[in-house]
């Protein structure tokens, strides 16, 4: 599915409803844009409720970008709402979305136009705002403030802060920089046009009908924003660790198909002169040590590469650790027999620290003879750390993992524990509090997150394979689990 196969479905969709309401029109090319424009808005909700977590996710890469791009500039105040906002991502990634259905349904019905017209003006800028930042920070190299104006470069794509702006979810992904120019040239004009012709919608039938649709609209949305969000894993899952995908096989997959990329062309800038070239491969690498090198003023400012034949994923990203650093996914996804990962992409907890006196023992060594002698002993200062886990996710592992986990160690199968990369202490005391007796390994947040949008949640893997995963709520007891995956 591309964006422009998107956009066909909505003008088809928008044209059909217009012939439907033909004879009741006071201006077609209204009627099509508002009916264009509601579908669209659905349909971008409905892709975001079916994994609210993945637009709350989203939302806290933005908010942690405009944190450290505001903290260092007058705008410095607004840090706090950032960080408030980041932190309740959730809630606020709800509200926004359905209100974003609403707006389309309310289009699409002609219903309350004012309020929708503006409302769906605000929403715009809103996302305009986001990914303009996101496009716009292309030309900011590392190092460099989004204020620094003066400091700013040639457009790399790599400078982007933000890799995709999550319009339509995880359905499907968009630069922030073609998001940038598809609402610039496409909906922002026709959001402007609205307020303005707000008053020639078509309306469908009667009000009590728009009133109760309106209201049965916000309270489907929310039940299934909360679904998805609290008691299920996605009802329909778009990410690339879902069900029946081996990620042992994808993993090698995308890595061949990463190797196998060729650079067509180098993009270089002089930056004593400003002249900047464009050369093929072979020219530049030719010519490299002779001309274009740093050393001889030139920096690479961009390249042209072949596409892979096997898009890359976060199943690329799949890395796991054992407590001593050691990678060991490989052993983990060719275990020949099932596998139960219990996976945390947040050990929700608070830290307390306590700085407390220690003995210091002073000795002088002796090298000639060997020997060692207690000089005296001091007293020096240490922080010690301690950790209280929150109440419902130790009860998670408490109540619902450990029996099953047990259960499933007695019946022969591996077992094992994945969080973030984090302190060890940590790690080592929440095994303790919780009586977890399997292995804890750790792995990249953002990978996890991926994974499941649980906190925690439980997979089933044999030899790579994704046999099934449940968010905590679902998980069944285990020997309904043996009798129905485990053949």
């Amino acid at each position: 599915m591309t964006l422009l196969t998107l956009l066909i479905y909505f003008a088809i969709a928008g044209a059909v409803l217009t012939a439907l309401t033909w004879k009741i029109q006071k201006n077609r090319l209204l009627a099509f844009l508002q009916y264009f424009s509601g579908v669209w808005f659905v349909f971008s909700g409905v892709v975001k409720a079916v994994d609210p977590w993945g637009t709350a996710f989203k939302m806290q890469q933005y908010f942690s970008e405009f944190k450290s791009t505001f903290s260092a500039t007058p705008l410095k105040p607004i840090v706090p709402l950032l960080t408030w906002m980041s932190d309740n991502a959730l809630g606020f990634s709800i509200f926004m979305i359905v209100l974003e259905i609403l707006i389309g349904v309310l289009l699409i019905l002609g219903h309350r136009t004012a309020f929708t017209t503006w409302t769906m003006l605000l929403i715009m800028v809103f996302f305009t705002a986001l990914t303009g930042y996101t496009h716009l920070t292309g030309y900011v190299p590392d190092g460099v403030n989004f204020f620094e104006f003066g400091k700013w470069g040639e457009w790399v794509e790599t400078n982007m802060k933000v890799t995709d702006c999550g319009c339509f979810g995880d359905f499907l992904k968009l630069q922030p920089t073609t998001s940038f120019y598809k609402d610039l040239l496409i909906l922002m004009p026709i959001n402007i046009f609205f307020v303005f012709k707000h008053k020639s919608f078509v309306p469908l039938f009667s009000s009590l009908v728009r009133k109760v649709t309106a209201w049965v609209t916000v309270i489907l949305a929310t039940v299934f924003c909360f679904r998805n969000a609290f008691f299920d894993e996605p009802v329909v899952d778009f990410r690339p660790f879902k069900n029946g995908v081996n990620i042992r096989l994808q993993k090698e997959a995308e890595e061949k198909a990463q190797a196998e990329i060729k650079i067509l062309t180098w993009k270089v800038k002089n930056e004593k002169t400003g002249e900047v070239l464009e050369l093929t491969d072979e020219v530049y690498m030719k010519n490299f040590e002779s001309t274009y090198s740093k050393e001889n003023g030139w920096a690479i400012v961009g390249q042209t590469k072949t596409e892979p034949k096997v898009p890359h994923s976060k199943i690329s990203d799949f890395a796991l650790n054992d407590k001593d650093g050691a990678e060991i996914q490989d052993s983990l996804l060719r275990e020949p027999n099932y596998l139960f990962l219990v996976a945390s992409w947040k050990m929700l907890s608070t830290e307390t620290r306590k700085t407390i006196q220690v003995p210091d023992s002073i000795f002088t060594v002796d090298s000639v003879k060997g020997t060692r002698t207690l000089e005296r002993v001091d007293m020096k200062e240490e922080v010690f750390k301690s950790f209280t886990f929150d109440p419902e996710y130790r009860w998670s592992f408490t109540s619902k993992i450990n029996p099953f986990f047990e259960k499933a160690e007695k019946a022969g199968y591996k077992i094992a524990g994945l969080v973030p990369f984090s302190d060890p202490k940590k790690i080592q005391d929440f095994r303790h509090d919780v009586q977890a007796a399997y292995p804890f390994y750790t792995a990249d947040e953002l990978v996890i997150k991926t994974m499941i949008r649980s906190n925690p949640g439980v997979y089933l893997l044999k030899n790579g394979l994704i046999v099934h995963k449940w968010h905590i709520n679902q998980l069944p007891e285990f020997e309904k689990v043996q009798a129905e995956y485990m053949k």
